[in-house]
């Protein structure tokens, strides 16, 4: 543990000291007797879907939130960690995490409003596999669609006042 001069700052040495830029058995650079072993950054929500501010969005639109690093499952999954608000009304529903693409997708137990806010937020209790708590909570919002369209008929069988059809 030493001080940087003039900024009030330490700096923290983990691991052993080695050879200057020589390679650990865990194959971790080193400098100057300094391992940096693994990434020490917490996590953040890297992107999420709908985009923040968005508007007209469709109801049924996958509600996500993509992290920058591997997430622990029940850490991201947890009850009040990703939630999804309509006003002051936190919706009911569930959240799954895919480890391969760190996505956590909310879906609502029932259908979203049309024209109404809705506001996401994955907290920090969320933490990463390595037990590192979200960087700062992620929030956003976005305005679902006026009305959602309905079917189209493109075609009928048998086609309108068609005769002798049996």
């Amino acid at each position: 543990l030493c001080c940087l001069p003039g900024c009030g700052r330490q700096v923290v040495e983990f691991g052993s000291e080695t050879d200057a830029g020589s390679q650990t058995d865990a194959g971790s650079q080193t400098d100057a007797g300094v391992d940096v072993v693994g990434n020490h950054a917490a996590p953040s929500v890297g992107s999420h879907t709908p985009a923040d501010g968005a508007t007209d969005v469709d109801p049924g639109t996958l509600i996500t939130a993509t992290f920058s690093k591997d997430m622990d499952p029940a850490t991201v999954t947890a009850t009040g960690t990703f939630k999804v608000m309509k006003g002051t009304t936190t919706m009911g529903g569930q959240v799954a995490y895919d480890a391969a693409t760190r996505t956590a997708t909310f879906t609502p137990a029932t259908a979203l409003a049309t024209s109404t806010v809705y506001t996401a937020t994955v907290g920090a209790s969320a933490m990463d596999t390595g037990g590192l708590s979200l960087a700062a909570t992620a929030t956003w919002s976005f305005t679902t669609a006026a009305s959602v369209a309905g079917p189209t008929v493109v075609s009928t069988s048998p086609l309108d006042a068609a005769v002798g059809v049996a």
